[in-house]
């Protein structure tokens, strides 16, 4: 993995084949988000922007020391690597609340669309 100035790119390996991913880190007023883009052989595959809210962060951080751009890029990973698998890239994005970082798992499937214009206090 690498990560600089709140860029990061991996390759995720999937049935042989190298998928490329760049991600570019992202801290608004109410939360922090992470854009990904995906591409194997230099075409395009998909693209999803995941966010968490700084609700959210503050709650989690309380339980765990981590650091939140690198902790949304390896989440950001686990979810594309299944996107991949699924060949499903129809969900163009997400936002965690303090509600799925309550559960065990933060599945993307289930997360509501990420708005760049709304206030989340959640």
């Amino acid at each position: 993995m690498s990560i600089n100035n709140g860029r990061a790119r991996q390759i995720i390996q999937v049935n042989g084949e190298d998928y490329h991913v760049f991600s570019q880190f992202f801290d608004e007023e109410y939360m922090i988000y992470r854009n990904f883009m995906v591409s194997k052989e230099a075409d395009l595959v998909g693209m999803y922007k995941l966010g968490v809210t700084k609700v959210a962060l503050q709650i989690y951080n309380h339980k765990n020391e981590f650091d939140p751009p690198a902790w949304l890029f390896e989440l950001g990973l686990e979810m594309l690597h299944e996107m991949i698998v699924s060949n499903n890239f129809q969900k163009e994005s997400g936002i965690i609340t303090s509600h799925e970082l309550s559960k065990d798992q933060v599945n993307w499937q289930q997360l509501e669309p990420l708005s760049l214009t709304e206030e989340y206090h959640r």
